[in-house]
C-alpha cells in the first residue's frame, strides 16, 4: 500500500496529473485514522472560489506516483488555519502555487523554489530579448 507510514503533516511530492516531469505538493491531514490531502492546483475549485481543496488520500494519489514524502511538524490545526485564510485565493504560478501553500502551512510564510525558478527564467528571457 503506497500510503503506509504517511501521517499528519507529511508533505507528499508527487507528479502533476498528466505530466510526469512536473511535481506537485500536498500535505496530509489525518482525522480518526482517515487520511486526506490538502493541496492547491489550477484545476481545483472550492465553494469559496479558491483552489485549495482536500480529498481522500487514495483519490489524491489515484493518477499520481510519489517522488518523496517529507515529515514535518505541521499539525491539522496549521493546515486548517492556513486553508481558511486563503480559501478564496486562486492558484497562480507566480504568486500562489502548490509549493507556496504547503510551505506556508509548514513554515508560516509563502515560498516557492519552483516559482523563483520561473521568475528567473522569465527575467532571463526578457533580458535576452531586449539585447
Amino acid at each position: 500500500m503506497k500510503t503506509l507510514g504517511i501521517t499528519q503533516g507529511d508533505v507528499i511530492y508527487s507528479n502533476c496529473i498528466g505530466n510526469e516531469l512536473c511535481y506537485h505538493l500536498g500535505i496530509v491531514y489525518e482525522k480518526n485514522g482517515v487520511k486526506y490531502v490538502f493541496h492547491n492546483a489550477p484545476t481545483n475549485r472550492n465553494r469559496f472560489g479558491g483552489t485549495i481543496i482536500y480529498e481522500h488520500i487514495d483519490d489524491y494519489l489515484k493518477d499520481r506516483f510519489i517522488f518523496e514524502v517529507v515529515k514535518t511538524n505541521a499539525k491539522n490545526e496549521d493546515i486548517l488555519r492556513v486553508s481558511k485564510n486563503c480559501r478564496s485565493e486562486i492558484w497562480d504560478s507566480f504568486t500562489f502555487n502548490c509549493e507556496d501553500y504547503v510551505v506556508e502551512v509548514v513554515q508560516g510564510e509563502r515560498q516557492s523554489d519552483l516559482r523563483d525558478i520561473w521568475r528567473l527564467s522569465a527575467f532571463g528571457l526578457a533580458l535576452i530579448s531586449v539585447c
